[in-house]
C-alpha cells in the first residue's frame, strides 16, 4: 500500500483519522490556540483538556474564550499532525442537513 504525502490529506481525512482529544494525544498531534482578536498563540494542553472534558471530547469546529487578560476574543484550535509540514485550523467539517 502506498501512503500519500501528509500534506495532501484533506480536512475530512484528518478529522476522520483523529476525531477526539484521545486520538490526537495518541497520535502526538501538536495543537495550539490562536486568538482571532489579539492574535495570541498558546500551546494547547491536550492532557488537561482530556482530563476536564473527557477522552471523547472533540476540538473540531470549536472555539474557546481567549485567556489573555481583558481580551474579548475567542481562540480557534490549530493542529500539526506528525509528518505534516503545514498547520491547519480544526474547522471545516461539512454540516449535515437537519443539524
Amino acid at each position: 500500500m502506498v501512503r500519500r504525502n501528509a500534506d495532501r490529506y484533506t480536512i475530512s481525512d484528518w478529522r476522520s483519522a483523529c476525531p477526539t482529544v484521545r486520538w490526537m494525544r495518541a497520535e502526538r498531534w501538536d495543537v495550539i490556540t490562536c486568538c482571532t482578536t489579539c492574535g495570541q498563540k498558546m500551546q494547547a494542553d491536550l492532557a488537561r483538556i482530556e482530563r476536564e472534558k473527557g477522552p471523547e471530547f472533540s476540538l473540531w469546529d470549536r472555539t474557546a474564550p481567549c485567556r489573555r487578560l481583558r481580551c474579548p476574543g475567542f481562540v480557534e484550535f490549530h493542529a500539526l499532525p506528525p509528518n505534516a509540514t503545514v498547520r491547519f485550523a480544526l474547522m471545516g467539517w461539512p454540516t449535515r442537513p437537519g443539524r
